[in-house]
């Protein structure tokens, strides 16, 4: 099956406007103001030899080797973070499980939740020095913030350099769906049962990109494959996959809202059909809704047809045929007002997908 449990990036240092919350060149390293965590066979050192002078070296040999810094959770609610990095791997090797390789890491836990939600980039084998980067909506109830560089129970020779903490600038403000997503974004064999997306074999959305996705001057962050419990999507019901939900729970919003941005597509919807409603949550418990209907404000993503309305967002082929998804704007019934919620709900015919939110 293709859906692993992170994937890995390569990217350019940094998008083209942000604001800087932490940097780090391992030159004047303070310890004091990152945690050392060594267990077993594993060492952690600053040393030269990085792409500019010194760098960080972590050596597991199925230990456990982790640098670690509590970030200011409550300064960065709701921002989308972007993490760069200059990284080197020697002999590098997986451990006994899936997250056991060096890699960049997030943790974060939201109020009134116990669980840790994950976001990580991990690599294997060897290479020279390559730009790395990590991506992260922050929870607007996030309460727990770490970012952690190491390598956990794995084997090799791990090196960074050139860490860059980016808040990504945005008319938009990235809305987290991770206590709503159901499903990933990949699936294994059609027709089998287990997809973890539509059952449909390759024909999936694997091909999205995680991370910041812009739309002109709007950005969405796709969650990383495999965060969440490798739930990254929602999908509810339609009659060709009755075994969907209905409807999301609420999502929390909290805010002002102008427009409700959604990077969204269907399956097996026919033009001019409601796909899905997004139900507005008000104080006062005033009820108002918005419709998307097949053709206008969504489409099927394994035959994707933008307009103005559904603008296109990402396309790519998967099992030989053009998928793609695009960004429905919804405007707020009741400008101005504060939404407390927004929650999901499927007409029941096409199968609704929402892969992220964002409100403006």
């Amino acid at each position: 099956m293709r859906g692993v449990w992170f994937v890995v990036a390569a990217v350019a240092l940094g998008p083209a406007w942000s604001a800087v919350v932490l940097r780090e060149d391992f030159e004047q390293f303070d310890k004091s103001r990152w945690t050392e965590t060594i267990k077993g066979d594993a060492q952690l050192s600053v040393v030269d030899g990085g792409v500019s002078g010194r760098c960080l070296k972590i050596v597991a040999n199925g230990g456990h080797g982790y640098l670690s810094r509590n970030l200011d959770h409550a300064a960065l609610r709701g921002k989308s973070l972007t993490l760069s990095g200059m990284v080197k791997l020697v002999d590098c090797q997986m451990g006994a499980q899936a997250f056991a390789t060096p890699k960049f890491h997030f943790g974060m836990r939201r109020e009134g939740s116990p669980e840790v939600i994950n976001a990580a980039e991990r690599w294997t084998g060897s290479f020279d020095w390559t730009a790395k980067q990590l991506s992260l909506q922050v929870d607007d109830q996030c309460n727990y913030l770490v970012l952690d560089i190491g390598n956990q129970n794995g084997f090799g020779t791990f090196y960074v350099d050139n860490l860059v903490l980016q808040d990504d600038g945005s008319v938009s403000r990235p809305l987290s769906l991770a206590t709503v997503c159901n499903s990933g974004r990949s699936d294994g064999v059609a027709g089998d049962g287990r997809g973890s997306f539509l059952d449909r074999g390759p024909l999936d959305l694997y091909g999205l990109p995680s991370g910041v996705l812009t739309v002109g001057t709007r950005s969405f962050n796709v969650p990383q494959a495999g965060s969440n419990l490798a739930l990254t999507a929602v999908l509810l019901r339609g009659k060709e996959r009755p075994q969907w939900p209905l409807a999301t729970e609420p999502v929390p919003v909290g805010r002002p809202v102008a427009n409700l941005l959604l990077l969204c597509a269907a399956a097996w919807a026919t033009a001019g059909e409601v796909v899905a409603r997004v139900e507005w949550g008000y104080a006062d418990g005033e009820p108002a809704s918005s419709e998307l209907l097949a053709g206008r404000q969504i489409g099927n993503y394994d035959a994707p047809q933008f307009g103005e309305q559904w603008q296109q967002a990402w396309q790519g082929t998967a099992a030989g045929q053009t998928v793609g998804v695009g960004m429905a704007v919804l405007a707020n019934p009741r400008p101005g007002a504060v939404v407390r919620t927004v929650r999901f709900v499927s007409a029941g015919a096409g199968v609704p997908i929402v892969l992220a939110a964002a409100t403006e």
